[in-house]
């Protein structure tokens, strides 16, 4: 029942969903990228990291459109369930016929997922608050490593007390967790846009200089660099149906000018 006709007919599209689900399913894929970062402690990185890197967007992107095909027609039938907070996996259960504890099984199988990508961004983040650390930009302290692994303890502590800190304030400030959860990954995807940018940017420069090939990565990072863009200009114009979601483009703006004013003014305090 996959119902490809219904999925495939463009008649009755909503750009302002599109856009919203486009940036609700970006977050699962953005910081792909972060693989370099353990590349210190990587056996040959030169070849195991860009395979780490590119089969996330590839494996994990193709995977991810041939999963939403599937499920869409089944997500369709028990909207209603979902809406009054039933889990997904739960619901599709039930439609299926299935024994309840099927359901139950995958949401245990999902959250430990989460934990387990929770877990993968403290490492990949600790390593840039080093990087950070070690430019300037924030306390020493940050590099500390505790044990005899060299695991960076304070910098992971920080990034996991600072992220609870956020989301639990944006819960308790929009008062719905679910809501809360919607914006902050909004939020993600904007963060990740003048890195990625920036990333499209340095990569011609690099292509220019002789160490990449000029015909491949100066036309991908051209495409890649403007899909970028237009997606943030393209949600500023057609803003979603939700307000707080469209508060978020101009709320990471302030951000960013946040922090790289304290940026500034940190590298600027004799160490």
């Amino acid at each position: 029942g996959l119902q490809l006709e219904t999925q495939f007919d463009l008649s009755a599209i909503d750009i302002k969903a599109v856009i919203q689900g486009v940036a609700t399913g970006a977050v699962f894929l953005v910081a792909f990228e972060s693989c370099t970062s353990l590349a210190a402690e990587t056996q040959n990185p030169k070849k195991n990291i860009p395979w780490a890197v590119m089969s996330v967007p590839v494996v994990l992107g193709a995977t991810y459109l041939l999963c939403t095909f599937l499920q869409t027609p089944g997500l369709m039938e028990v909207k209603d369930e979902i809406a009054a907070g039933t889990s997904a996996p739960a619901a599709l259960a039930h439609l299926a016929g299935l024994p309840s504890w099927v359901g139950m099984l995958t949401d245990a199988v999902f959250s430990l997922a989460l934990f387990a990508s929770m877990v993968g961004f403290l490492n990949y983040g600790a390593r840039f608050l080093m990087a950070l650390s070690s430019e300037g930009f924030l306390p020493l302290a940050i590099q500390s490593r505790g044990n005899k692994w060299g695991t960076p303890g304070v910098a992971i502590w920080t990034l996991a007390i600072s992220g609870f800190v956020v989301m639990a304030f944006a819960a308790l400030l929009i008062g719905n967790l679910a809501t809360a959860y919607s914006a902050t990954a909004t939020l993600c995807v904007f963060a990740w846009i003048p890195p990625y940018v920036l990333i499209c940017i340095g990569a011609i420069r690099l292509a220019f200089r002789g160490v990449f090939r000029k015909t491949i990565v100066v036309p991908a990072s051209l495409f890649g660099g403007a899909t970028m863009v237009w997606a943030y200009a393209n949600f500023l114009l057609s803003p979603p149906a939700s307000k707080i979601d469209a508060a978020m483009s101009w709320v990471i703006v302030l951000i960013l000018v946040f922090l790289m004013g304290v940026f500034f003014l940190v590298k600027r305090v004799p160490r």
